[in-house]
């Protein structure tokens, strides 16, 4: 034990005793080894406020390792020329308030009531670090509201591991550090409480600024006004793993990393919302700005004029992202760089996505990639500007799952090496509200690649009526596919306007035989579609078969009628009286000869008047009209053919 005290340190004793605090001027010295005696119990019994010391400046090393104290000890505005020492202790409280700091080993301390370091300033040294909390725990508050600490050779606050079963406030501080390891570090730290960061500044030349993977926080974390710079491709922030039971706040956030992402949330789960608003991040590379991917939110997730920037990669890189409620981007500006897309979503779960008053850019790829999406309830892309580059399309959807409506309401959607918009194999339950200026405004400019709608499926279209439809599936889709036209006629069907269904079909068969005529056949099978379209709508229109058989039927018999008033010798006609009637070689009657064009062109059902009259084939004029009846009949038995066929056709389609 000391046996030489000052006065100032006799005079603390007996404030330690007799539960005052003892408040220094001119920062008189105290020795450190004083205190680990008094909180060793060594002085005699203290009371239970503990030992409280402002405004001196405690000299040597303040080693409590190991320390098991019955009191707290408070260093309130006091300068502690050495690192202090607290491995492994236990104390009721601990309290660095506006202190001066060389460094504070605490890794495995327990503290059963409140750490408080509000205002403290703390240099690290390389041997001893700057705030080391690993393994640590706190059984109330752990404050560092206003807190400076740097660390040149480390991490500024090391707390991995660490547990807090209250609140831990980090607002208006800076912490600086270095290495890989992150400026803030709190690897598989667990705080019961919430986490407030709110206006911070954390910095890391060499590595992550806050490093919190497998965080858990069983209540709110707010990272309001935050200012975090780091390097590399871990992330300036860090939070791969972490669980947050309540809301994550991210207002007014600035998030920076020139070689990595921004926000590393990977397989991160929040419970509540996911709020950003008027923040700020910037990355690099490849793997995005915003890392979200696998990550699960349970409320919705809300960028608000927020700008997230990354010139060599993604923007957002989203894959396999949970949101239970409602992902909202409203009046938020998007810039990428990356063929997968400055958006990617591929195979994310949300209950619905809104996209308003927003731009989204990509100079190598979608501005939107959304493939595999699966929404319960609505899309909404409303008020936004998205341009793409590249062979894909700048907004992809494909083989997306919409449980409601798909609007795309005042968009600009460009992609000037490309097609705007890939819905192949996507489904809307509901309807698809799609004015068709929203790809083309000046249809008459467009280059006929604009869309993919091949396997799309969905209720209805609103925004353009079917004729428009029709319009962008003939002239803005890359090649011919017969979906998109099946699913309009179904569409059209399903509404009762079986008129619009039969000429949408139309519309597909002209479109085949256009971009698509190998698929037909040879030359011959080519213009027998054309004829069958010609004739009979392809199948579509029975009545306009019909009627030109009646017409054929006419001709038919036109020609034998004609036959009848052609001499071909003295009292003998082309068509005339067989010798088996009663009156031979005499002129038929008007009503036999036109009888006789319709026993010849019938294809079923002969009258037998040609036993009574009949061509005479012997002449040359007889052979003549003989032949145009065979040209004739050919031609009703061909337009009979189709008229059966149109029929049949038209029964299984109505099936």
């Amino acid at each position: 034990m000391l046996d030489d005290l000052t006065d100032h340190e006799s005079a603390l004793t007996d404030a330690a005793c007799g539960g005052t605090e003892l408040v220094c001027a001119d920062r008189v010295p105290i020795r450190a080894a004083l205190i680990r005696e008094l909180l060793l119990g060594r002085r005699g019994e203290l009371d239970p406020r503990g030992v409280r010391l402002r405004g001196a400046r405690v000299v040597g090393a303040l080693e409590l390792d190991y320390v098991t104290a019955k009191v707290g000890l408070d260093l309130v505005d006091c300068d502690i020329e050495e690192p202090v020492d607290l491995t492994q202790a236990a104390l009721p409280r601990l309290v660095l308030v506006r202190s001066r700091l060389a460094g504070l080993r605490a890794a495995g301390v327990r503290i059963s009531g409140d750490l408080l370091l509000d205002e403290a300033t703390i240099v690290g040294t390389e041997k001893t670090g700057a705030v080391r909390l690993l393994s640590a725990h706190v059984g109330r508050a752990l404050s560092l509201d206003g807190v400076e600490v740097r660390n040149d050779f480390g991490s500024a606050l090391h707390a991995d591991r660490m547990q807090v079963d209250g609140i831990v406030l980090l607002r208006d501080a800076r912490l600086s550090g270095e290495g890989r390891k992150g400026a803030v570090r709190m690897v598989g730290a667990h705080l019961k409480g919430e986490l407030n960061m709110s206006r911070t500044d954390i910095r890391n030349d060499t590595g992550p600024a806050l490093d919190a993977a497998t965080l858990t926080v069983d209540s709110t974390m707010f990272l309001d006004q935050v200012t975090v710079s780091g390097h590399g491709d871990m992330g300036a922030i860090r939070v791969v793993g972490a669980r947050i039971g309540g809301r994550i706040s991210l207002d007014g956030a600035d998030i920076r990393n020139t070689s990595g992402p921004a926000l590393g949330a990977e397989g991160a789960h929040v419970g509540g919302d996911l709020l950003v608003h008027g923040a700020r991040f910037s990355g690099a590379g490849s793997p995005g700005a915003l890392q979200l991917a696998n990550a699960r939110v349970g409320g919705d997730l809300y960028l608000v004029d927020t700008e997230v920037r990354n010139d060599s990669g993604a923007a957002v890189h989203a894959d396999g992202l949970r949101v239970d409620g409602t992902p909202v981007l409203l009046r938020t500006r998007m810039s990428g760089s990356a063929e997968d897309g400055t958006i990617w979503l591929l195979g994310a779960h949300v209950a619905g996505l809104r996209v308003v008053e927003s731009e989204v850019d990509n100079d190598a790829g979608p501005a939107l990639f959304a493939a595999q999406l699966r929404v319960q309830g609505n899309v909404f892309l409303q008020l936004t500007r998205m341009s793409g580059a590249g062979r894909h399309a700048a907004i992809r959807l494909g083989d997306s799952r919409i449980g409601g409506q798909l609007v795309f309401g005042n968009m600009t959607i460009s992609n000037p090496d490309g097609q705007l918009l890939d819905l192949r194999e996507a489904q809307v339950g509901a309807s698809v509200w799609f004015p068709t200026d929203v790809v083309c405004p000046d249809p008459a400019a467009c280059d006929g690649r604009l869309v993919n709608l091949n396997d799309f499926s969905y209720g209805s279209i609103e925004g353009a009526d079917w004729r428009q439809w029709l319009h962008l599936v003939r002239h803005h889709t890359k090649e011919y596919r017969p979906s998109p036209y099946q699913q309009l006629a179904a569409v059209e069907r399903a509404a009762g306007h079986d008129g619009n269904a039969r000429n949408i079909l139309i519309a597909q068969q002209q479109d085949l035989r256009h971009r698509s005529p190998a698929a037909l056949g040879g030359w011959l099978t080519r213009r027998f579609h054309w004829l069958w379209g010609a004739l009979a709508g392809y199948g579509y229109r029975a009545r306009r078969t019909a009627l030109a058989l009646l017409v054929a039927l006419a001709a038919a018999g036109g020609v034998t009628l004609w036959a009848g008033h052609v001499m071909t010798g003295p009292g003998r006609h082309a068509a005339e009286h067989t010798i088996t009637s009663s009156a031979p070689r005499t002129p038929c009657s008007t009503i036999e000869l036109i009888g006789l064009g319709l026993d010849r062109g019938l294809p079923l059902g002969p009258t037998g008047l040609r036993s009574r009259c009949d061509l005479d084939t012997e002449s040359v004029a007889g052979q003549v009209f003989t032949v145009l009846l065979w040209i004739v009949q050919a031609a009703v038995w061909g337009l009979a053919t189709l008229a059966l066929a149109g029929y049949t056709g038209l029964i299984r389609k109505s099936a």
